[in-house]
C-alpha cells in the first residue's frame, strides 16, 4: 500500500507512511463502528450465512474501487467499506463456529480459525509484497478477487445446523434447546452446573434483547476486550511501521518488506494447539504467560540498529516471538468471551432471550481487535516518527507487561470441573491436572479412541509440538502456583476454586428433614419428629426454615408445624425422598466462588454420602440395644442422591451450581472458622470406605479446592467408636475464628472418649490457625448420661458444641442436666454477647445419635 499511495495516488514520498497510517485508521474505525450493529443483526437475524454473504458483497466492492482509484478520498472510502465487510465476516464466522462446536472444544477449533486469520493479517504484506514484485499492482487484486470468490462459492455450500435439522427432521430429543443452534450446557471449565428449564420455553423462543450493555458490565468481558486490543495495536503498530523500518534500516526492497512479516506470521501454525491448551487450564494461565514473554520480546527490539546479519537474525527471532505471544493469547481471549455467556446464562437463564447474545459477545472482541488496528498505526507510527523506533518498541513493551496482571482475574484451569458422575454414580475424572507431554496423548473431546498419524493432520502437529510442550510445561507448573489463589501445608501447594463461608455468616435459609420410617427405631420415632419440630420452630423467630418430608408424610409435617411453629411461613414444606434427618451429613455443602467472579451466583458441594463409609445402626455404639429397621437399597440410593435432589431443587433466591468432587465426606466431619482453618480426623475421612486408594495428602488438597482452606488441623480419631468414626462437630467447634468451644466428656464416659478427648485437647493446645493465632479454648462438660439414656444404653450423643449458628442468634442443646444445662448457658452469652442465646430440649436426638448441628444444614445467602 505504501508504493501504491505514491505511484498511484500521487502521495509525496515522504508522506506515504503518514497517509498508510491514515487508512489503516480508517478501516479499522469503520469496522469497530459496525460491530455492534453487525451483532445484534446476526443474533436477531433467523441465518448466519446471509449476513456472511453480504459482508462478503461489500468486501468485494471495496476491493473494486481500491483497484480502479487514483486518489486517497477514495483510498479511504474503500478502506471505509472494508472494515465494514471485515466486521460482518468476523462475527458471523465466529459465531457460525460457535453455533456448531461443543464448548469443550472451542478454543481448539477457534485455534483453526486464529490460524486462518493470523495469517490472513500477518502474511498479507508479505504475499502483497511478492505478488507487486512479480505481477505488479494489479496482481495483488488479482489474487484479493480470487479467495473472496472461492470463499463466497464456499459459504455457499455451508448448511447451518439448525437448518439441517429442519431438513432431516430431528427428533425432539436431538434438537438443540434453543433455535441458534446454542444449547445451554453445563460450563466445562469450573463447575457441575444445573441450568433451569421452564416448560414453556419449549413453544415460545423470547425476543433476543440487545445485550452489550449487560456484557459490558461484566469484568472479565473488559479484560478480556482490553488484552484484545493491546494484541490488535501490537500487529497494526508493526504493520505501519516495519516496512518502512527495515527499509531504512536494511534498505530493502519491497519484497524484502513483505518478508519480514513471515517470523511473525509463523507462529499462527501453532494456534489451534494454543486453543487446546486454552480448554484444558483456562484462559488465566495462558493469557498472562503470553503478555509476560510478549513484553520483553517488544523491548528487546529497540537492540536492532543496524544493517548486519546479527541484528537481522534479533529482529527475526524476536518478531516470531512478537507473533507467537499474540496468537497463544487470542484463543484464550475468544474462548473467555463465551465462558462469560455460558456463565450469565447459567446465573439468569433467558437473560439474553431466546437467540442468545452469542454475534454479540464476539461483536465486542471485534470491536476491540479493530479498535488495537486502530490505536496501532497511531501509537507505532505516530510515536516512531516523532521519538523513534526505540521509544516506540519500549512503550510497546510496557504496555505489555502492564497488560499482564488483569489476565489474573480470567477463569482458571479445567481442573475445576475434572469430575464428573458416571452411569453407576461414581465420580470419575474428566480433566486431570496433566502435564502437557502427558496433554498430548488424551483423546480430544469429539474422539472416541487416540488418533494416529494416518487419521488425522492434527495428530501430525501434536507430534511436532512434543519438544516445545515439554517448554511450555515448565512454564505452565511455575506460573500457574503465581496465579491461583495458592496456599501451602507440608510442602503441598494447591489451588483453591471454592471457599465455605463462617457458618456464623447471614442464612437465606436453614435446611431440615423429617426422617422416615424406616430410618428410626419405631419407640423413637414420634418423639424425634416433635424434637425435630421444636428446633425449626425456633430457627423460624431468626430465618426461614426449608423442611423437606416424604411425600407420605406431609400430613405429619403439617400437623407438627401447626402444633410447635408460630408463624407457618416461615417454614416451606418441600416434598423429597429423604430418610435420614442428619441433613448436616446427607445433604450438600454450600460455597461461594473464592475468586469473586461470580457474586451472585451459588454453589454447593455434593459429597455424595455412603452411609459413613457404609455403615448400619447397629454399627453405631450409641445405637446399640435399640431396634433399627434396615433400609432397603431404594432407601440406600435415595440416601446418597439426596444432596444432589437438593441442589437441582434449590431455586431461592437462585439456581445452584453443583461442584463435583471425586472424595466422600460428610459435613458433620467439617468444622472450619470461615478465615481457611479445618478441623478434621483422619477417620472420619483418609479410610478406603469413603476414599479408596486416596492419600491423606491427595485428599488435603482436594479439601482446600473446595473449602478455602489454608491450613488443615488433623486429628487421629477413632474408627467405629461411633457411626460416624469420629466427627469434629461434636467434639471441637468455633465460636468465632480463633476461640474455640471444646467438648469434654462426663467423668462416667467410657474410656474411648476420654482418650479422644485428652487426644484433641493436646492437638488444640499446641495448634495455630491459619492466620498464625494461638487457639483460645473454651470447655464446657457434657452432661450426666445417667439421666437421658434408657437402660440397654451404652452411650449417647450429648455435646454442648453441637450448637447451631442462626441469624442474629445461636442455638444450643438443653439436655435436662439443669447444672451443666446452665453452665453451657452462661458460657455461650459471654463468647457471644452481641448474638441471642437460645437452648432447645434434646433427648431423642442425641439418643439416635446426633444433636442440633447434626439435623440442620444452613444455606448461605448471598454477599
Amino acid at each position: 500500500m505504501p508504493q501504491a499511495l505514491v505511484s498511484r495516488a500521487g502521495v509525496a514520498f515522504e508522506d506515504r507512511e503518514y497517509w498508510n497510517v491514515v487508512l489503516l485508521i480508517s478501516e479499522a474505525v469503520s469496522a469497530l463502528t459496525c460491530c455492534p450493529i453487525f451483532g445484534y443483526m446476526l443474533d436477531v437475524s433467523g441465518t448466519r450465512q446471509g449476513p456472511y454473504l453480504s459482508g462478503l458483497v461489500l468486501l468485494f466492492a471495496s476491493m473494486l474501487v481500491l483497484t480502479t482509484s487514483h486518489s486517497v478520498t477514495w483510498y479511504i472510502i474503500a478502506r471505509v467499506f472494508q472494515g465494514a465487510a471485515t466486521a460482518m465476516v468476523s462475527v458471523a464466522g465466529l459465531s457460525i463456529v460457535t453455533d456448531a462446536v461443543d464448548r469443550a472444544s472451542l478454543g481448539q477449533m477457534i485455534g483453526y480459525l486464529g490460524t486462518a486469520m493470523t495469517l490472513g493479517f500477518m502474511s498479507g504484506p508479505l504475499l502483497g509484497g511478492l505478488l507487486y514484485h512479480i505481477g505488479g499492482f494489479y496482481a495483488i487484486f488479482g489474487m484479493a478477487f480470487g479467495i473472496v470468490a472461492l470463499d463466497f462459492f464456499l459459504r455457499l455450500a455451508v448448511v447451518e445446523k439448525r437448518i439441517a435439522e429442519r431438513w432431516l427432521c430431528l427428533t425432539d430429543g436431538e434438537r438443540p434447546s434453543q433455535e441458534n443452534g446454542y444449547i445451554p450446557e453445563q460450563p466445562p471449565y469450573g463447575t457441575l452446573g444445573t441450568i433451569p428449564t421452564d416448560a414453556h420455553t419449549a413453544t415460545e423462543i423470547p425476543k433476543t434483547t440487545f445485550a452489550l450493555g449487560k456484557l459490558l458490565k461484566q469484568p472479565r468481558i473488559l479484560i478480556s476486550m482490553w488484552a484484545v486490543i493491546v494484541g490488535a495495536l501490537v500487529v497494526s503498530a508493526f504493520d505501519a511501521t516495519l516496512p518502512v523500518f527495515v527499509e531504512n534500516t536494511f534498505h530493502w526492497s519491497v519484497l524484502g518488506a513483505g518478508l519480514i512479516f513471515l517470523p511473525g506470521a509463523a507462529a499462527a501454525i501453532f494456534e489451534p494447539f494454543f486453543g487446546l491448551l486454552s480448554d484444558r487450564l483456562g484462559s488465566r494461565v495462558i493469557t498472562f504467560a503470553s503478555f509476560v514473554i510478549l513484553a520483553p520480546s517488544l523491548i528487546c527490539l529497540r537492540f536492532v540498529e543496524e544493517n548486519s546479519p546479527s541484528h537481522i537474525g534479533l529482529l527475526c527471532v524476536m518478531l516470531g516471538l512478537v507473533g507467537m505471544c499474540i496468537d497463544l493469547s487470542q484463543p484464550a481471549l475468544i474462548v473467555e468471551m463465551q465462558r462469560v455467556l455460558d456463565d450469565m446464562e447459567a446465573e439468569d437463564p433467558g437473560v439474553f432471550g431466546g437467540r442468545g447474545a452469542v454475534a454479540q459477545a464476539f461483536s465486542l472482541e471485534n470491536m476491540a481487535h479493530f479498535g488495537g488496528l486502530a490505536l496501532g498505526p497511531m501509537l507505532g507510527g505516530f510515536v516512531e516518527v516523532q521519538y523513534g523506533w526505540k521509544v516506540m518498541t519500549l512503550a510497546l513493551g510496557i504496555l505489555s507487561m502492564v497488560t499482564a496482571m488483569p489476565m489474573l482475574w480470567l477463569s482458571g484451569p479445567m481442573e475445576e470441573v475434572s469430575w464428573i458422575e458416571s452411569a453407576d454414580g461414581e465420580m470419575e475424572r474428566e480433566a486431570e491436572p496433566m502435564s502437557l507431554g502427558d496433554l498430548m496423548e488424551r483423546p480430544f473431546p469429539y474422539q472416541e479412541r487416540k488418533l494416529t498419524i494416518g487419521e488425522n493432520p492434527q495428530t501430525i502437529n501434536m507430534k511436532l509440538f512434543a519438544r516445545f510442550s515439554k517448554l511450555l510445561s515448565n512454564l505452565y507448573t511455575t506460573t500457574s502456583t503465581w496465579l491461583q489463589p495458592s496456599h501451602i501445608s507440608d510442602g503441598i501447594k494447591v489451588q483453591g476454586s471454592y471457599i465455605f463461608p463462617a457458618e456464623s455468616e447471614p442464612h437465606e435459609a436453614t435446611i431440615m428433614g423429617l426422617p422416615s420410617r424406616c430410618s428410626l427405631p419405631p419407640d423413637q420415632y414420634d418423639a424425634m419428629c416433635n424434637e425435630l419440630a421444636q428446633l425449626a420452630a425456633v430457627i423460624t423467630e431468626f430465618e426461614p426454615v426449608r423442611l423437606y418430608v416424604r411425600p407420605e408424610e406431609i400430613q405429619l409435617a403439617e400437623s407438627l408445624v401447626k402444633t410447635f411453629v408460630k408463624d407457618a411461613s416461615k417454614i416451606s414444606i418441600i416434598p423429597c425422598p429423604i430418610n435420614h434427618c442428619w441433613v448436616r451429613d446427607t445433604g450438600p455443602v454450600y460455597v461461594r466462588d473464592m475468586t469473586g467472579a461470580f457474586p451472585n451466583r451459588r454453589f454447593a458441594i455434593n459429597f455424595r454420602f455412603n452411609e459413613w463409609g457404609g455403615k448400619k445402626p447397629e454399627d453405631d455404639g450409641i445405637c446399640w440395644g435399640q431396634q433399627w429397621p434396615l433400609m432397603n437399597e431404594k432407601a440406600l440410593q435415595e440416601n446418597a442422591d439426596f444432596a444432589r435432589w437438593v441442589i437441582e431443587h434449590d431455586r431461592e433466591p437462585s439456581p445452584v451450581t453443583q461442584v463435583g468432587t471425586p472424595i466422600r465426606a460428610e459435613g458433620g466431619g467439617l468444622v472450619t472458622d470461615g478465615e481457611g482453618t479445618l478441623l478434621i480426623t483422619e477417620s472420619s475421612i483418609v479410610c478406603d470406605v469413603r476414599n479408596p486408594g486416596m492419600s491423606k495428602g491427595e485428599i488435603e488438597i482436594e479439601l482446600k479446592r473446595l473449602l478455602g482452606i489454608e491450613k488443615v488441623i488433623w486429628f487421629p480419631g477413632r474408627r467405629n467408636v461411633d457411626i460416624t468414626d469420629v466427627h469434629m462437630d461434636a467434639e471441637a467447634r468455633f465460636v468465632r475464628p480463633g476461640v474455640i468451644a471444646y467438648s469434654k466428656p462426663h467423668a462416667i464416659a467410657i474410656d474411648p472418649w476420654q482418650e479422644l478427648s485428652i487426644e484433641i485437647r493436646q492437638i488444640l493446645d499446641r495448634e495455630t490457625d491459619a492466620k498464625g493465632r494461638r487457639l483460645q479454648i473454651h470447655a464446657i462438660e457434657e452432661p450426666d448420661p445417667r439421666d437421658l439414656v434408657k437402660s440397654d444404653h451404652d452411650e449417647l450423643s450429648a455435646s454442648y458444641v453441637n450448637f447451631y449458628f442462626v441469624n442474629g442468634g445461636l442455638i444450643i442443646p438443653k439436655f435436662g442436666d439443669r447444672e451443666r444445662d446452665q453452665k453451657a448457658l452462661e458460657m455461650f452469652q459471654a463468647l457471644l454477647p452481641e448474638r441471642v442465646i437460645r437452648q432447645v430440649y434434646a433427648n431423642a436426638i442425641p439418643l439416635t445419635g446426633g444433636v442440633l448441628h447434626c439435623v440442620t444444614q444452613q444455606v448461605p445467602a448471598i454477599k
